[in-house]
Order: structure tokens, then C-alpha cells, then sequence
């Protein structure tokens, strides 16, 4: 995605994107987000995979790509070297503790609390946000979503 692209909602949102939004709500129990990405260099200030749902906000989670890494929003580092390089990323959401827990290609590198009860779902994609390099390009394949 190119940072100049058109917003998808001109005015309502915060610039362009090209994510899939995946049909999975939930209230209750646990779902997982699964898949395999790949980050191209250069790539930063972009949201690559989100939990959708919170009572004052959009979202629960968000994982972006910074500077070669992957991070919780723009804040805490959640694994590192993100660039050019396939990663299997698992979220798993509990919505009974409240719990994000985040595994990079099977070894656990976080867990956050949500932002609070609300009906979730997952996108995965670019989602422009302030500050968003020139240039963002993901690639994501072996997709699976889970609930219980």
C-alpha cells in the first residue's frame, strides 16, 4: 500500500487501507487469529493485524509494523527482526480474563489485556496510521481462525 492511496471511508478514518475483515464476531469464549506474514522492508507506523471491538475505542489490539519489528500499537516491541522474512503470528483473545496473548513463530512474546468488552472480530492488512513510511507491502497466507 502506498501512503498517498485513497482513504477507503474519506473523512471517518484515519487513511488508506487494504486489510480483510474476517467475519468472525465474538462476545464470549476464545478466538485465535493465526497466519503466516511477511513484512517487506522499509514498511513502518502501519497496523498489520487487529482485534476489532471495545467499548471506547475501535479496537482491543493492535499489532504494527515499526522500524523492523513488530509492536503492540506504536509502544512495547513485541518481536524483532520483523523485515522480509515469513513469521507464523498467533493472537489468542480469552475474553473471560481479558487476556491478548501473542506466540511469533511458536514462542510466546506477550500478553495484553483488551480494552474491554464489546462485540470482536479479526482484520489482517496495512492499515495506514500517523506517520506511515511511503511504502507499507505485507504478504499473508495460511490463514485459520478458532473459537471455543
Amino acid at each position: 500500500m502506498i501512503s498517498t492511496d485513497p482513504s477507503t471511508y474519506p473523512g471517518r478514518d484515519s487513511g488508506p487501507r487494504s486489510e480483510m475483515r474476517f467475519f468472525n464476531d465474538y462476545t464470549s469464549g476464545q478466538a485465535q487469529f493465526q497466519a503466516d506474514i511477511k513484512v517487506a522492508a522499509g514498511c513502518s507506523r502501519a497496523s498489520i493485524m487487529q482485534i476489532f471491538g471495545a467499548p471506547d475505542r475501535a479496537t482491543s489490539f493492535m499489532a504494527w509494523a515499526m522500524p523492523n519489528r513488530l509492536s503492540y500499537y506504536g509502544d512495547s516491541t513485541i518481536y524483532s527482526p520483523l523485515y522480509d522474512k515469513y513469521l507464523r503470528l498467533k493472537v489468542i483473545h480469552d475474553t473471560a480474563s481479558r487476556n491478548i496473548s501473542v506466540y511469533v513463530n511458536g514462542v510466546a512474546h506477550g500478553t495484553f489485556q483488551d480494552h474491554g468488552r464489546a462485540n470482536h472480530y479479526f482484520k489482517v492488512g496495512v492499515y495506514h496510521q500517523k506517520g506511515m513510511s511511503s511504502r507499507c507491502d505485507m504478504y499473508v497466507k495460511n490463514i485459520h481462525i478458532y473459537k471455543k
